[in-house]
Parts: C-alpha cells; sequence; structure tokens
C-alpha cells in the first residue's frame, strides 16, 4: 500500500506520494494544484483550472449488480482491477490496475473502480454535461466526517471512569475546563510565534493557521503585526495563509484588509508586498470575509457576484464559496447567490456552486427549494447544476417537506445517473435524520422501504456506499424499537456480513458507526486488528469512535500502539478523540520523540492533533521549533497543534466542507478544505 506524507504548504494539505496513492489519506485523495514556495513563481491567475477535461467514457458501465454477496470476476468491474479505490486524475478517469486502476491517466483512461473518480467536464453556459461528474463516496466521507464526529462526541455514553477527558477541555459532566484550555491557547500563541521567522515557507504557512484556529480574539492583539508581515510576505503561501488566517482569527480591521485584497489594485499590493493579488488570492479573501461574516461587507459582495459571469473561475468560486458561509444578512445574500441559479453564461462548475451555497445559508434560502427541486429533474439544465440541487435539498427540507421527499425517492427509484441517484439516496437520509412529531409516518414508511430494497438490490455496485450512507443518517437519531431503524439496520448489519470486497466492507464499517449500532462493536473491534486491507481497519476505527462507547477505547489505543501505517493511525486516533479517551497521549508523544523516520514522526504528530489533548502541547512545540526537524515534521506539528486549540467543536474550516459538492474541484475550496 502506498503512504502519504503531508505537507500543509499553501494553506493545502499538501500530498507527497510515495508509491500509489492511499485511498483512506485524510482530506480529499485528489490531486491537489501545485502551489509552489518559489518568492517569483508564476501565481497562474486561472489556478491552473481553465483547461477543460475530456468526457468520460461510459461504456463498460455495468447495472443490475446483484448486491454485495456478488461475487464477479475482478476482471469486468469498472476499472479492470480489483474493486479498491483509487484516486482519479484532475483531468480524466483512472485505467487499470489492483487500486481503482493504478495511477491516474489523462484523457479517457478507463472507467474507475468503486470509489475512484471520473474527471469531470468543464461545460459554459448553454452546454450540458451529460456524462457523471465523478464524486468519490471516500471524497464525501472526508469532506463530512468532522460534523459526524462531532455528533458523536456529544453523544457520549459515559461509564464513570473518574479522570477520563471527554473532547477538548471537557470533563466527564460536560463542564469545560477553562484554565486548561486558556493554558494551552498562551502556549501555543507565544510557541508558535517564533516559527514565523523559519526559513521554510510551509512551516510558516502552517504556523500562522495553527494559532489563526487556536487563539481566542480577546488574545490576539499581539497577532496583528505578525499577520501583516506575513501578508507582505515574498512567498506566496504565507501571503494565502495570512489572508485565510484574517477571517478565522478576526483580528481589528480584517474585514478593511480582506476586502482590499478582494477588490485588487494599488492598495491591495501595498499591503501585498508588492505582489497584485492573484484570482485564486481574491477568492480565498472572499472565503475569508464568508467566515467572518461582516455585516459592512454584504453590499460589496453582492455586487461582485452580479458580475460572476465576467470573473476568473477561482475569483468567482471564491465569492459564491464565501456568500454561503455568512452568518449575516442571509436573506440578501441568499438572493445574490440564487440570481446565478439561471444564468447560463456563467460557467457551469462555478454555477453548480450556488446551490451548495444556498444550502448553507439554511431558512434565508428556503424560497429556492422549489426552483432547486424542479432543476433537479429538468435534463435541460447542467448536471453538475442538477447534482449540487439535490445536495442541498437533503440540507434545507426536512421530515414535513412531502413533496421534496417525495421527489427524492423518486430520483432514488428511478434516476438514470449514478450521481443524481447517489446524491439523492444520501440527501434523502439527511432530511429526514432528525425525527420530530411533524414526521409523516407514510413518508417514514415509504423511505425505508426504499433505502432497504437499495440495499438489497442496488442499481449499480458504485451505488451501496452512499445507500449504506444515506441509511446511516436516516436512522441515526430514531430509537431501537422504532420499526423503520430496525428494518434497516439489520440490512446494514447484513450487507456489512455478506461482503468480502474491501471498499465495501469499509463503507458499512462507517455506516454502522454513523448508524450508531452497537449490536455491531464486537464485529468492528475484531477488524480494527485484523483486517489485512489498512483502508477496512481505518473505517473500523472511525466507525467504533462514532459509536460512543467509551469501552471501545481500550481497542483502539492497542491498535494505535503497534499500528505502522500512518493512514490507518490517522483513523484510530480520529475514533479516539471522538470518544474523548486521551489515554494513548504518552505512548503516542513517546513514538513521536523516538521516531526512527520522518513518516513516522509525522504520523505520530498528526494523532496527537486528533486526539485533541493539551498534554500534548510541549512535545508538540518542540517539534515545530526544532529547526534541525525536517521541514515536513515541523509542519505537520504546527498543524496539529492547531488541531488541538481548536476553538470550536468542529475544524475552523467546516463551513467549506460540509454538505460540497466534492466532483467540483477549486483551487480555492482545496486550499480551504483539505488542512486536517
Amino acid at each position: 500500500m502506498g503512504r502519504a506524507r503531508w505537507i500543509v504548504g499553501s494553506s493545502v494539505a499538501a500530498v507527497t506520494m510515495i508509491g500509489p496513492m492511499c485511498p483512506f489519506a485524510p482530506a480529499q485523495s485528489i490531486p491537489m494544484p501545485s502551489l509552489s514556495t518559489d518568492a517569483d513563481g508564476g501565481d497562474g491567475g486561472n489556478g491552473g483550472g481553465d483547461t477543460q477535461p475530456p468526457k468520460k467514457d461510459d461504456g463498460n458501465k455495468r447495472d443490475g449488480y446483484d448486491g454485495p454477496a456478488d461475487t464477479v470476476d475482478p476482471g469486468n468491474l469498472p476499472g479492470g482491477g480489483k474493486p479498491l479505490p483509487g484516486p482519479g486524475g484532475a483531468n480524466g478517469g483512472v485505467g487499470t490496475g489492483g487500486r481503482g486502476g493504478g495511477s491516474p491517466q489523462p484523457g479517457n483512461g478507463g472507467v474507475p473502480a468503486v470509489g475512484g473518480t471520473r474527471g469531470p467536464n468543464t461545460g459554459v453556459g448553454g452546454k450540458k454535461n451529460r456524462g457523471e461528474t465523478g464524486a468519490s463516496w471516500l471524497a464525501w466521507w472526508h469532506a463530512n466526517r468532522d460534523v459526524h464526529l462531532a455528533f458523536a462526541r456529544e453523544t457520549l455514553v459515559t461509564t464513570g471512569r473518574a479522570g477520563l477527558l471527554v473532547g477538548s477541555g471537557r470533563t466527564e459532566d460536560g463542564v469545560t475546563d477553562g484554565a486548561e484550555s486558556y493554558e494551552a491557547q498562551a502556549k501555543i500563541l507565544f510557541g508558535l510565534r517564533s516559527v514565523l521567522d523559519a526559513n521554510d515557507a510551509s512551516v510558516v504557512d502552517a504556523a500562522v493557521i495553527a494559532i489563526a484556529r487556536s487563539i481566542e480574539r480577546r488574545l490576539s492583539g499581539p497577532l496583528q503585526r505578525d499577520i501583516d508581515t506575513a501578508l507582505a510576505s515574498k512567498h506566496r503561501e504565507v501571503r494565502r495563509s495570512a489572508v485565510i488566517a484574517l477571517g478565522v482569527l478576526a483580528i481589528d480591521d480584517a474585514a478593511d484588509r480582506l476586502r482590499v485584497v478582494l477588490d485588487g489594485g494599488s492598495k491591495a499590493r501595498t499591503i501585498c508586498g508588492g505582489k497584485e493579488p492573484t484570482a485564486v488570492d481574491r477568492g480565498l479573501a472572499a472565503m475569508s470575509l464568508g467566515l467572518l461574516s461582516d455585516r459592512t461587507s454584504v453590499p460589496m459582495f453582492t455586487a461582485q457576484l452580479a458580475r460572476a459571469k465576467k470573473l476568473d473561475r477561482e475569483h468567482a468560486a471564491g465569492l459564491v464559496l464565501g456568500a454561503g458561509a455568512f452568518q449575516t444578512e442571509r436573506e440578501a445574500v441568499a438572493v445574490a447567490v440564487g440570481s446565478l441559479l439561471d444564468d447560463e453564461e456563467i460557467q457551469s462548475d462555478v454555477r453548480a456552486l450556488a446551490p451548495i451555497a444556498l444550502g448553507r445559508l439554511g431558512s434565508a434560502a428556503q424560497p429556492f427549494v422549489p426552483k432547486l427541486l424542479r432543476m433537479t429533474t429538468d435534463r435541460d439544465t447542467d448536471l453538475r447544476v442538477r447534482h449540487s440541487s439535490v445536495i442541498t435539498l437533503g440540507r434545507l427540507c426536512g421530515p414535513d417537506d412531502r413533496e421534496v421527499i417525495d421527489g427524492l425517492i423518486e430520483l432514488v427509484v428511478e434516476a438514470t445517473d449514478g450521481d443524481i441517484r447517489r446524491a439523492a439516496v444520501v440527501a434523502l437520509g439527511e432530511a429526514l435524520s432528525t425525527p420530530s412529531d411533524r414526521d409523516d409516518p407514510t413518508a417514514i414508511a415509504r423511505a425505508s422501504k426504499t433505502l432497504c430494497r437499495a440495499l438489497e438490490r442496488p442499481k449499480s455496485r458504485e451505488d451501496l456506499p452512499w445507500i449504506a450512507f444515506g441509511s446511516a443518517l436516516f436512522v441515526r437519531s430514531r430509537g431501537n424499537d422504532v420499526p423503520a431503524r430496525v428494518d434497516v439496520v439489520m440490512r446494514l448489519r447484513d450487507a456489512f456480513t455478506d461482503t468480502s470486497d474491501p471498499e465495501l466492507k469499509a463503507a458499512f464499517a462507517l455506516a454502522l458507526g454513523l448508524a450508531r449500532d452497537r449490536e455491531s462493536i464486537t464485529s468492528l473491534t475484531e477488524l480494527v486488528s485484523t483486517a489485512n486491507v489498512s483502508l477496512v481497519r481505518g473505517a473500523a476505527a472511525e466507525g467504533l469512535g462514532m459509536l460512543g462507547d467509551l469501552e471501545v477505547g481500550d481497542a483502539l489505543r492497542e491498535q494505535l500502539a503497534r499500528e505502522r501505517d500512518e493512514e490507518v493511525c490517522d483513523s484510530l486516533a480520529l475514533g479516539l478523540g471522538a470518544l474523548g479517551d486521551r489515554r494513548a497521549t504518552d505512548a503516542v508523544i513517546e513514538r513521536m520523540r523516538t521516531a526512527d523516520s520522518t513518516r513516522t514522526c509525522t504520523s505520530m504528530a498528526l494523532a496527537l492533533g486528533r486526539l485533541r489533548d493539551p498534554r500534548a502541547v510541549d512535545a508538540l512545540l518542540s517539534v515545530a521549533r526544532d529547526a534541525n526537524q525536517p521541514g515536513v515534521a515541523r509542519t505537520m506539528a504546527c498543524t496539529a497543534l492547531g488541531l488541538i486549540g481548536e476553538r470550536a467543536a468542529t475544524r475552523w474550516n467546516t463551513p467549506f466542507c460540509a454538505g460540497a459538492n466534492v466532483a467540483i474541484r477549486f483551487e480555492v475550496q482545496t486550499a480551504m478544505q483539505a488542512i486536517p
């Protein structure tokens, strides 16, 4: 199995690969844009994203799959190799080979194996994309898992074990330990300020973001000059990190600086070290303004959105994504975003971000639900826009929206396009994920029947992971005595037990955890230590974390002590972090200190960040500040410190991750999403 080295340069968790890419790597396992650290390197105003990838060939698509127990010759599966996931190339499908077809190939290199990705078409204006867009369920999980792991932390089953900390700065009774949190923040602030003078731009980049995500605004006074210095850096990636930090930390005058960068021109060059902000810089500034939710920036936002068709795609994408993050003046922002839905002169991938932004604006976007519902079945609407519209309906609607529920069920059953069908099943689960007294028993029963039938007889093998997630979301908050839950969970268990496909086994392991099926604890615990495929071990670890039973922490800690695959270590730490089990901290610190390779040191640093234990701050600072350590190790130590100091229950970049259409790729979006 290939291994990945995570480098948080340019505010992007870039992946340096050694061998084939691991499909369960953190963040999105997709090729990421190169953001050079060269001081005078070309910024690529369009982010390298104007090339239009070729259309995919659906000739090998296979329908009528007989369920997870189907033992089809791997040679007949899409992708030509064993049914393991593989990352898709930015400009085409994945060719043949054992892991989703091997390395990404340009052009029509074959249809990917289960979970792989297809290169998207970039239609402009009225050109309609009829092929599938290439959404990978692994990318979907990595974008959304922080929300689901946080949900698990909030519903922990405690065992009365004395002294055990639950989550970052919380004790067993749920009371925040303010002194512990404040001390950790102070250490991170003053410990990492010295790192800002490092010669390695990637280390500085990571330190800037770590400080911004960790420090309360009341402590940010000393940082004003530091961020101004970073904004004027000769290194593009450090400048971009400063732009992001302004939105995360919200220091005084942050909105003013961000508006200057967004507007460009001589004033922007003055604060950006004499460099004219590129389209990517301006897009990141727009997204940071969205994080700030600055009321005075709304007129500028709406004015620029109105001329989105004339802007570079990265600039326009940043505006749309930033609009979705606003917490103030949401009605006005929603109207501006909604106006993009009908504008076919806008590039299709930018236009497809509009429904996603509306979904993040919540109730302010409710007036657009009828239009979004119509667009899901309109064959004249670009496929990307239809795909995003389906995703958004699941976020905006609830059990009492009978017309939407019926429409989603119809798409699950009847849609011929795979991406629409898969998005619909997850949207159905999300829309029905919160039971209430407004539930329509007939709609609930119909949804349960639809999901059970889909699990037993999926239209495509590629549908199964999505069906599993949609089913899990549907039952997650329903009591064990509810017939709909009993029926769906029973079929999830059967599918998990019956399949020998490693990827499907991993997807069902995650789904059982998401469904909070405590009957699966024994099976998942066994997989953590015995599965031969790292993908499965990692999925089982995260699944156990979501089950919220502190007793499973023993198995996760024992496996973490002997695990050598860094991606699985990350998943084990995520599971333990969801449980609030910090008993592994001392052992992980020791492994990091005595590591005989950079890879191990980096892996253990990230694991400490996932555990979110303030006791690890001193050990991580010693790595981050050690100029003799490899840059990648120092970078990851900074990132881990940011995870420990995170001010909220979820990561700061969750507004740009949850509910994303993972088939749409922009450099600005990757920069925000990919930081662990």
